[in-house]
């Protein structure tokens, strides 16, 4: 899978990528002279919006993934770095039922906050660990290190390089459409797909949408299956990121939580 194919959180199985109904509106005759965007093939495009994404330092995410089946849905707003030392993260969690699921997340360097709800907590440790460690962090931030198992793994899809760091083979087949206004910017559709690997017959497809004007920046991606969608927006390309760790006011230790649920 190629880098901007991994941004689309593209696995195996059968993906039909389209834009959602009532979303993307045709752009009109727009300017005489088409951009040097649009004037690329589609591979000139995906090479030059792949260079682009792959030289962020900074950017921020907006990611929403439902299932349909079950219908959870989950809306993650993450702002990080390339290296993800520098990586703030919101998840919001709806299962079926109507059950919500909020979790903060702060990373500096070495060091992780992480900030959850009564229902997350219980998510993570179970009914009875997770009700000792609502008592014992009362809405405040917990820190850790990375060095521990549970902060490591709750910072592990942060950083650019977690989704764009993969450079394999670029897709099979790419169709560029023209440009279309999209949240009040030209952009660029490209559908890629790639051919199935192994004993699976299905194909993997995304629709990637790039900027039209100026550098190549991959605006969005939207992807969905049987019983699954999931869209990605890029926001914020290489703006400054002041990552201040939480207050120490509103902070417990990790050790805390531990010994409470001794």
């Amino acid at each position: 899978m190629s880098s901007l194919l991994a941004l689309t959180g593209c696995g195996a199985g059968t993906w039909t990528a389209s834009a959602p109904p009532g979303e993307t509106v045709p752009g009109g005759p727009g300017p005489a002279e088409k951009s040097a965007n649009e004037k690329m093939s589609a591979r000139e495009l995906y090479d030059a919006a792949d260079r682009a994404m792959q030289d962020l330092g900074t950017a921020r995410m907006t990611m929403r993934l439902r299932t349909g089946e079950s219908g959870r849905s989950v809306q993650s707003d993450v702002v990080m770095d390339w290296s993800g030392e520098n990586c703030r993260m919101t998840h919001v969690a709806v299962d079926g039922d109507g059950s919500r699921y909020t979790q903060e997340t702060v990373r500096k360097g070495e060091d992780v906050w992480i900030k959850a709800d009564a229902g997350s907590w219980a998510k993570a440790l179970g009914p009875e660990l997770g009700r000792s460690a609502e008592e014992t962090a009362r809405g405040r931030y917990v820190h850790g290190t990375v060095s521990q198992e549970r902060f490591r793994e709750a910072v592990d899809s942060c950083g650019l390089a977690h989704f764009m760091g993969n450079s394999e083979e670029p897709p099979d087949r790419l169709v560029k459409g023209p440009a279309t206004l999209r949240k009040g910017e030209h952009m660029i559709p490209l559908r890629a797909t790639s051919t199935a690997e192994g004993d699976s017959d299905d194909d993997v497809e995304a629709l990637l949408y790039v900027a039209a004007e100026g550098t190549p920046w991959v605006r969005e991606t939207t992807t969905s299956a049987d019983d699954l969608s999931f869209s990605v927006e890029v926001t914020d390309y290489n703006a400054p990121f002041r990552n201040l760790p939480p207050a120490p006011s509103a902070t417990v230790d990790s050790s805390a939580l531990a010994s409470s649920a001794a």
